[in-house]
This record gives C-alpha cells, sequence and structure tokens, in this order.
C-alpha cells in the first residue's frame, strides 16, 4: 500500500505549509497563523472584526444609543406628555420628555403674509377689516364719516353698513338706508388696525345700495377723511347715457318724490311731472268763466331758487277748463291758476310738468 506525505493544502488561492510545529508556519499569504480560541459578547456599539486571534470580545448594538445616523434619528427618550396654548405657532423639532406647543386661534397669532418672487409662504389673516377676505363685515356706524374712520385703518375690506343719517358732498347726496360696501386702500393700507401714513389716509370707498334708488357711490377718502362723493351713473339705458354725453349732458338720477317723478341731469337741472286731483270750492267769477286757485302745491326737492318754470293743463269738472298761469312761488311750493266753465265745488284735476335747479 502506499504512502502519502501531505506537505501543504492549496485553498481559495491561498497556499497553506504544514510542519511539525504550529508556531512555525510560514505563509505565502493568507498563511493561518493562530486561532480565535474562545469568543464573548457584550452589549454595546458594534465591533468590526478582522484577523482576530485568541480570546475575542465583541459588541452586540442592543438600544438606539448604540446606532449612529447622520440626522433625524432618535438620541433620547421620547416625548411623555403634550399640552396646548393659544399664541403663535410653535415650530417643533426634536422634542423629548412634556412638550408644549402653541396653535393659533385670533388674527395677532397668525403671521402677516409674506412673499419672495410671488410665492406665498406665511399665512392668510383671518381677521375681515385686516385682509381682503371672502364674507361679510357688518359695520355698526351709521353716518359715511364714521364709516370711513372705521375702515380707513385696515389693509381692505367689505361688507354690509345702515346709513342712518343722510350725507351730502360734491352736489351729491347719499340718502339713508343699507349698503354693501367695499374698501380698497392706498397702497397696503394698515396692519392690524394701526395707521401706516399714506397708506392709510388715501383710498377708495364703493358703496352700493341695497334700498331702491339709493343709488351707488364712489367715496374717496384723502388726508384720513371724505374728500369727494362721485355719483355712479345707473338706472339708464346705454342709448339714453350715449345720446346724453354726445350732447354734453345726461341722466344721473331717478325717481319718484314729494308725488312726482323726476330725472335730475348732470348739469344740475331737473325735470319732473306730476297728476294731482283735488276738490276745489271757492272760486272767482271772470267773464263766463269761473277762476279757481290751488296753492300750496309741493315741489318734488327745495329747488335751487324760484326761477323755475311750470306747465299745467287744467281739467275742472266736465266742462271747458285752461290754464290760468302760475301764481306765487318759492323754493318749496307754488301755486296755479285754472278757469272753467263749470263753477261751484268742482273736482279739479292738473298735469304739471317742472324744469329747473
Amino acid at each position: 500500500m502506499a504512502e502519502y506525505t501531505i506537505d501543504k493544502i492549496e485553498f481559495g488561492g491561498n497556499t497553506y505549509k504544514l510542519q511539525d510545529n504550529v508556531s512555525g508556519y510560514t505563509t505565502n499569504t493568507g498563511t493561518l497563523t493562530s486561532a480565535v480560541t474562545s469568543l464573548t459578547t457584550t452589549a454595546g456599539a458594534h465591533t468590526t472584526i478582522s484577523n482576530k486571534t485568541g480570546a475575542t470580545s465583541i459588541a452586540i448594538p442592543t438600544k438606539t444609543s448604540h446606532l449612529t445616523n447622520d440626522s433625524g434619528y432618535i438620541t433620547n427618550a421620547g416625548v411623555t406628555k403634550i399640552t396646548t396654548s393659544a399664541g403663535a405657532h410653535t415650530t417643533i423639532s426634536n422634542k423629548t420628555g412634556a412638550v408644549s406647543f402653541n396653535i393659533p386661534t385670533t388674527a395677532a397669532h397668525v403671521g402677516a403674509i409674506a412673499t419672495t418672487g410671488g410665492t406665498m409662504t406665511g399665512q392668510l389673516k383671518t381677521s375681515f377689516k385686516e385682509s381682503i377676505a371672502m364674507g361679510s363685515y357688518g359695520s355698526s356706524q351709521t353716518t359715511v364719516p364714521n364709516l370711513v374712520e372705521e375702515i380707513r385703518l385696515s389693509s381692505g375690506c367689505m361688507g354690509s353698513v345702515n346709513i342712518g343719517t343722510a350725507y351730502s358732498a360734491s352736489g351729491y347726496t347719499i340718502a339713508t338706508g343699507w349698503y354693501n360696501f367695499i374698501y380698497s386702500p392706498h397702497r397696503s393700507g394698515g396692519a392690524n388696525g394701526q395707521a401706516s401714513g399714506d397708506n392709510t389716509d388715501y383710498g377708495n370707498l364703493f358703496l352700493l345700495g341695497m334700498n331702491n334708488n339709493n343709488g351707488q357711490f364712489i367715496v374717496r377718502v384723502a388726508n384720513k377723511g371724505v374728500a369727494q362723493v362721485i355719483k355712479l351713473v345707473e338706472e339708464n339705458t346705454l342709448s339714453n347715457y350715449v345720446l346724453g354725453s354726445a350732447l354734453g349732458d345726461y341722466v344721473t338720477e331717478q325717481g319718484t318724490s314729494n308725488g312726482w317723478n323726476y330725472k335730475k341731469y348732470h348739469n344740475g337741472s331737473i325735470e319732473a311731472w306730476s297728476i294731482r286731483t283735488t276738490t276745489l270750492t271757492s272760486y272767482t267769477t271772470v267773464g263766463n268763466f269761473a277762476g279757481y286757485s290751488w296753492t300750496d302745491i309741493p315741489t318734488p326737492f327745495t329747488m335751487g331758487g324760484t326761477n323755475y318754470t311750470i306747465e299745467a293743463e287744467w281739467k275742472i269738472g266736465s266742462g271747458f277748463s285752461v290754464s290760468g298761469g302760475v301764481g306765487s312761488k318759492t323754493k318749496a311750493k307754488f301755486q296755479l291758476f285754472g278757469l272753467g266753465s263749470a263753477s261751484g265745488s268742482q273736482s279739479c284735476t292738473v298735469c304739471i310738468h317742472l324744469f329747473g335747479s
């Protein structure tokens, strides 16, 4: 039987030579020179094992503090309690233990809108008077100047208001009643109701009447108060407006007043017409006719003077009748005369046409 002697082992590209004495091993590369004789483990950050020999101990991670990371990892105990309170918002980052943070509940807790390159980075304000927002803000003011004073410190608002006292300026009158309003301040307006120079001293208030014939107005605000009232053209057809503009004048207002239908024109003139009926008993004989006098007929408005003109057509009873002219006139009333073939107590109807300013 043949005998073989093994003097070397080749494994994994390495050559291991065998000799009588282990300590005398020689290697070409990676030669095993000593062995791990025991292995123990402990809790801790992990241990890198490389060419260990003899008695070896390695650490095995058993809790998060044994781990490392770049960012965002837990380094301490977790949150144990959360409480909240009203206030400006709190940024929460890497909180542990008992944590308290604020929740905005009022407009004062919310920051202003900040923009960079047109990109919104802040929060919209919730107070209606502090920002232009959708919804309705009801003002408790009853006069136009007081309304202006209340809203001019805002950064823009809209809502409704009940004007309790008529306001006249620039030849126009803002009548009493309910109005929707929109206020546009100069530039950004005020911040949190605080004055800000020209921003809160100037602007435009739009008043849109909610009642019949109340009209629509622009109130120009300057130097902290009402500077001008402008009445918007309304209740006219486009053809009337274009025709009036071509002629240099146009209707600015129309409606009813004191039993009259009226139109007011841009140049300040007034046209009004009315049909009135009453019973007149007293008369004066004028030739073959009975002359009647109708006094204290009211004008549609208090006129600017007594130089207004009147045209009248009479109907006295069932007989023949004709106008007898105009008697005395004041700014608020006037007198008419009529002649008829009937005498005594008669039902009299007069169609009146008035021109003036």
